[in-house]
């Protein structure tokens, strides 16, 4: 059959089932459309109704204290490009948005498109965008995806309409999360954006807090399925002459020994979690030997699956691989620092990268 016969027969299928095709040859969308003016009609159909699969595998937004604009940056994969450029040049540059505000660079593994948004951006620009995302509309029972989330430097009430305009309609099972200080609205809005966007993977860093933060990670321990805690880096408390962090000193004001209760009870009965990292490269003296020496008593034994990750000293990771009812303790390292690990044994080789 000759390349011009097989375009006869797409050409006769009905609509939903060369959309269908176009899923899976999403590369190849645009010289489809140039090929006929029925599969153009088709093409038109596609671009500009609800993305059907995942464009963007990567969606970052950032926003700083003293500035009424946000970053975005959306990465794609090589094969999506051409996809998602005519889905921007179907949804957004045709309702008066110059392309010229949307910086593009091709990186080894992935197209990345910058764009910084205004006040004046909120009502019909932001929305545009997010449906070139893949946003569904609020109206309809499904909802586009994303692969990754990460909101950093959330300020004041008036950058969350940001946020929520651009990912109205959007799931996403991961979502990183980074502001100076947890106040008791970032409690509610964290809370609400984990339950409206399924997200089942959790970065979370903040540098102090203004409300019940241990209330807040044993909530989210109930919500989402894996977690990282990134604890804030303390430069000003380090002791030259043994080269570990004092054990007085707190994240949150959360001395070391706080966190082993917490840590059981995050991974408790009732609780969805069964995936923690608590990422303190930047303190690897933080956990003492007793702390260390309690997780390995007490974790082995929650009747739960877990994985577990801390930084901690060397010589706590030295430590021969040991199996503790059906759990393997393991120090290892890498380019930061030396880890210790609590993982079962049928999940030993599952990494920590959300």
């Amino acid at each position: 059959m000759s390349d011009t016969d097989e375009l006869s027969v797409l050409e006769h299928l009905p609509e939903e089932l060369v959309w269908a095709i176009f899923d899976h040859v999403s590369e190849s969308v645009r010289s489809l459309s140039q090929t006929s003016r029925t599969l153009r009609s088709h093409v038109q159909s596609y671009i500009s109704m609800p993305a059907r699969i995942q464009i963007i595998n990567q969606l970052m937004v950032s926003a700083e204290a003293d500035e009424d604009e946000i970053q975005i940056l959306m990465y794609t994969s090589h094969d999506k490009k051409d996809l998602f450029d005519m889905r921007l040049e179907a949804n957004l540059y045709t309702n008066g948005f110059s392309p010229q505000r949307l910086q593009h660079n091709h990186y080894p593994r992935f197209e990345v498109y910058e764009f910084v948004c205004t006040p004046e951006d909120l009502d019909s620009n932001l929305r545009n965008l997010s449906v070139c995302i893949g946003a569904h509309p609020q109206t309809s029972l499904s909802r586009g995806r994303v692969g990754m989330v990460e909101l950093y430097h959330m300020h004041e009430d008036h950058r969350r309409e940001y946020y929520n305009t651009l990912l109205q309609g959007i799931n996403f099972s991961s979502l990183e999360l980074s502001l100076a200080e947890l106040k008791d609205d970032d409690v509610e809005f964290t809370r609400k954006l984990i339950v409206e966007h399924k997200v089942e993977h959790l970065v979370i860093f903040f540098i102090q807090s203004a409300c019940d933060h241990k209330s807040f990670l044993l909530e989210l321990s109930s919500l989402v399925r894996s977690m990282e805690i990134a604890l804030p880096k303390i430069t000003n408390d380090w002791d030259d002459d043994t080269s570990v962090y004092r054990n007085k000193i707190v994240s949150y004001r959360m001395q070391a020994f706080e966190w082993v209760p917490l840590v059981v009870e995050m991974f408790g009965e009732g609780k969805k979690l069964d995936k923690l990292c608590i990422d303190n490269h930047d303190q690897p003296g933080y956990f003492t030997s007793d702390c260390i020496k309690q997780f390995k008593e007490k974790l082995p034994f929650l009747g739960k699956r877990i994985c577990f990750k801390f930084a901690c000293k060397a010589s706590e990771a030295e430590n021969s691989p040991t199996f503790i009812n059906e759990h393997i303790v393991e120090g290892s390292r890498d380019q930061h620092s030396h880890l210790l690990t609590i993982k079962h044994s049928t999940r030993q080789h599952e990494g920590f990268r959300f």
